[in-house]
This record gives C-alpha cells, sequence and structure tokens, in this order.
C-alpha cells in the first residue's frame, strides 16, 4: 500500500464581517479582497457565501495565513473561523 501525504494547506471557513460603507454587500468587491490575500486559486472558489440580509460579509474557505492577512485590509470588522458541530445519532435517539 502506497502512503501519499496532501501539500494543500488546511482550509476552514472563515466568517468575515465587513464595514458596508466600503463594500456594500456587493460580493464582487469581496472577490477583489479576496484576490489580495489568497493564492493558486481563484477568489470565486474561496467564496462560500454573501451575506446581505442580517449582516454585512461573506463567508469563504481560507487558510490561518490568508485570515490573518484579511483581518489587516481596509474595512474588515471581524474575522472569525466557524466552527461545525455535529450531533450525535445516538444523542438524538436516546
Amino acid at each position: 500500500m502506497k502512503i501519499t501525504y496532501s501539500h494543500r494547506p488546511l482550509m476552514k471557513i472563515y466568517m468575515v464581517n465587513v464595514d458596508f460603507e466600503v463594500y456594500h454587500d456587493d460580493c464582487k468587491q469581496y472577490e477583489q479582497l479576496l484576490h489580495k490575500v489568497i493564492s493558486r486559486r481563484s477568489p470565486k472558489d474561496a467564496l462560500v457565501y454573501c451575506y446581505k440580509k442580517i449582516e454585512s460579509g461573506f463567508a469563504a474557505k481560507l487558510t490561518y495565513e490568508e485570515a490573518v492577512k484579511l483581518k489587516g485590509e481596509k474595512g474588515i470588522f471581524e474575522v472569525v473561523e466557524q466552527k461545525i458541530y455535529l450531533i450525535d445519532d445516538m444523542e438524538l435517539n436516546g
């Protein structure tokens, strides 16, 4: 059996809260912003979701290093790693 290792950095989903006055809930502007901080992949592929109703911002697949870079960009309030919780079927079915 052959074992291969991936050299891809670990990606996580980050919620990015932005200043509405700077980005106007424009997904194209979010892609341009991501273009500044990500490498070797498309900003369109990194963008997971654009928030327009409750908050101004977006969710994106980023490495830790990319998330740190994004925090330093103009109009960024916060970049928060999203936690995913799985409910065990045994807990539900008792």
